[in-house]
Formats: structure tokens, C-alpha cells, sequence
């Protein structure tokens, strides 16, 4: 995030005070750096997964986006914002926000099936890679220039496009999101995909009562639905097998109620409610010609 506090001192105190922003900025630049590692080392191979490297590289391009939220927040809380923090802020972003995810993305694509670069898709990667990185180079150097030049402070505020950390954030939480849902291993997604998840049991033993999520053919699959009589089974005449159908919601001892015929189909009694009503064939059959029914 570009800092937006231009004060110009020399003084002591304004230099104690720029510390506190410049050392977070810093260790946003720490942590593109760190990414950076990562993800080199990923390519040279070794003991460790080396997906696992490319998915802490992007955790440490998230976690450099902290940085760059609180330096500029904090150089205009406290006044230490300098020119030399902005330009610093600037060369921070391009490693962590430029650099890093470019050499992600192209890390990404190595580890992949189709991992050669003399392809069509291959080259089309690299270009990609390349283009984002040097959009971010550009889009850094314009915010700063065009800042430079602008007298209000208000005015050279503002700026225009998507900002290098957002740009960031979105190939690496694509890249986590691939991480997240690779082989159904992440706990939450095997919460969603477990027969029966543990918390059921937990929560009834809490006292809470609970029980698990069923699709449609769990639910007529179940014993005790089967039991009560909550679901039936008929003959579709159209679909040519027996389908399942919900029960009747009433159960009388005496005068048992069962259903006997699968739901028509759309039009399937058009006619025969038609006639009931004193159409005749013909008027039927113009109705249909006009696509009325």
C-alpha cells in the first residue's frame, strides 16, 4: 500500500519517529524475501515437499500485506512519514507484490504436469509471469512520479488501478485455495465430505442434539425413514424405473392412505382437465398449435 504521508524533516525527532514505519515496512520487504527463498528452494529440489515451500511462500506474501497496511497507517498516526519511507514502501511492494508472486506463479507452473516452458502454454506463462511483474514495476513508478508532482496533499492521495498488494493477494490466495482444496485433505473439507462427522457425536453427548447433513438419496436411504413410512417408492412410467417419493405426511390405522401412481409429468392431463372443463378436441389442439399448452 503506498504511504501517503509526505513530511520532510531532519530534525531528531522526526527521524526517531520515521523508524517505527520504516522498520515495518522492512520486514515487509522481510517477508517477500523470505517468499522469494521459498520458492527458489522449491526448484532445486531436496528432502522437504517442495509444494510445501511454494504454499509458505504465499502465507509470507499475505503476511507482508500485513506490513503494508499498518506502515502507512501508522506513519500518519504518529507523523513519521518521509520521502525517503515512500520510496522505501515503494521498493517493499516490488519485491513482496511484484517479484515474489511472478516467480510463484511461474514455480506454480514447474511443479505442474505441464511444465515445459518451450510450449505454447509454456511460453504464454512466462509472458504471463513477466507482464505482471512489470506491471507492478510500472504501476509503482507512476504512482510515485504522479504523487511527486502534485501539490495537495488531498489530491496526490488518490491514485488510479488496482494497487500492487491487491494484485498480490489475488495469486496467492489462489495458490492457497489450491493448496486448500488439493486431495480433500484440508479438516474443514473433510468435515463437509465425512459419512458421519465427529461433532454429531460430540454435540449429542453435550446434550446438544445433532445429527449429519443427508443428501436427498441418504435420506431415503435411511432405516428409520424407511420404517416410518416417510418415503415410498413408484413406478415412472416416463423415466422407466421406480423413483422415490416423500410419504404421506398423515398416517391413519383404519383407513390407510399408500400412493399408487408416480406425479405427471408438465401437460401430462391437459387434455383430460381441458375436457373436463367443455373443450373438445379441436379447440385443444388449436390451443396447443399456438403453444398456449
Amino acid at each position: 500500500m503506498e504511504r501517503r504521508c509526505w513530511v520532510i524533516g531532519s530534525n531528531e525527532t522526526t527521524r526517531r519517529v520515521a523508524f517505527i514505519p520504516n522498520t515495518i515496512t522492512l520486514c515487509n520487504a522481510v517477508c517477500g524475501f523470505i517468499a522469494l527463498t521459498l520458492i527458489a528452494g522449491s526448484l532445486e529440489g531436496g528432502s522437504s515437499d517442495p509444494l510445501e515451500r511454494l504454499e509458505q511462500a504465499a502465507w509470507f506474501i499475505l503476511a507482508g500485506m500485513l506490513f503494508d497496511v499498518f506502515d502507512g497507517k501508522v506513519a500518519r498516526v504518529t507523523g513519521g512519514g518521509t520521502t525517503l519511507g515512500a520510496q522505501l514502501d515503494s521498493l517493499a511492494d516490488l519485491v513482496s507484490f511484484g517479484l515474489a508472486p511472478a516467480g510463484l506463479a511461474l514455480a506454480m507452473f514447474h511443479h505442474s504436469e505441464a511444465n515445459d516452458f518451450v510450449t505454447p502454454l509454456g511460453k504464454m506463462m512466462w509472458l504471463f509471469s513477466l507482464a505482471y511483474f512489470l506491471g507492478a514495476l510500472l504501476r509503482l513508478a507512476r504512482f510515485n512520479s504522479v504523487k511527486a508532482e502534485k501539490d495537495d496533499p488531498d489530491e496526490a492521495e488518490a491514485f488510479v488501478g488496482l494497487p500492487t498488494p491487491g494484485a498480490a493477494g489475488v495469486v496467492s490466495g489462489l495458490v492457497i485455495c489450491f493448496f486448500w482444496l488439493r486431495d480433500w485433505q484440508s479438516w474443514d473439507l473433510k468435515l463437509l465430505a465425512a459419512e458421519k462427522p465427529v461433532w454429531v457425536d460430540l454435540f449429542n453427548q453435550a446434550g446438544v442434539p445433532a445429527g449429519p447433513i443427508y443428501n436427498i438419496d441418504k435420506v431415503f436411504a435411511d432405516p428409520q425413514i424407511q420404517h416410518l413410512g416417510l418415503a415410498r417408492e413408484v413406478d415412472s412410467a416416463p423415466l422407466g424405473r421406480r423413483i422415490g417419493l416423500v410419504g404421506q405426511p398423515i398416517s391413519l390405522s383404519r383407513t390407510p392412505s399408500d400412493i399408487v401412481r408416480y406425479p405427471p409429468d408438465a401437460g401430462e392431463q391437459s387434455d383430460e382437465i381441458l375436457k373436463e372443463h367443455g373443450y373438445d378436441d379441436g379447440e385443444i389442439a388449436e390451443l396447443r398449435a399456438r403453444t398456449i399448452i
